[in-house]
């Protein structure tokens, strides 16, 4: 499988049921790297990359879990996640709230098993001393 080919039929689907992400997708400059464990967006140059371990991509996703991951990414943008970030704050606890943020917002689609989601904190659990 061609990362490349995968990430463009993704875009497809995205673009027949959800025209708005897909075009603010298109505006996205993509790479490759192995250096990230799944995929991620940041900012860099005065633009939005988005970055791909294709191990994650093509080996551990299905068709519908790759709309999901790009839909994902994108609702980071949309959301105005990347001026929010502070790199003086917990890095670790900012990336898990602004994903519960997002993948709320994934469906229609399927998200991996991994992902984390507001389900997966009890209130009054998560924050008591």
């Amino acid at each position: 499988m061609d990362l490349d080919e995968e990430v463009s039929r993704a875009a497809i689907q995205l673009l027949g049921k959800e025209p708005f992400f897909a075009h603010v997708f298109g505006s996205i400059s993509r790479r490759a790297s192995e250096k990230i464990n799944t995929c991620g967006v940041s900012l860099v140059d005065g633009g939005v990359e988005l970055v791909m371990n294709p191990g994650f991509f093509l080996s551990e996703l299905r068709a519908e879990g790759r709309v999901a991951v790009l839909k994902h990414e994108i609702l980071h943008i949309v959301l105005g996640h990347l001026t929010r970030w502070d790199k003086n704050r917990n890095q670790l606890l900012q990336n898990i709230a602004m994903d519960i943020v997002v993948n709320q917002f994934v469906a229609p689609w399927r998200l991996p098993k991994k992902a984390v989601t507001i389900a997966d904190f009890e209130v009054g659990k998560c924050f008591a001393g």
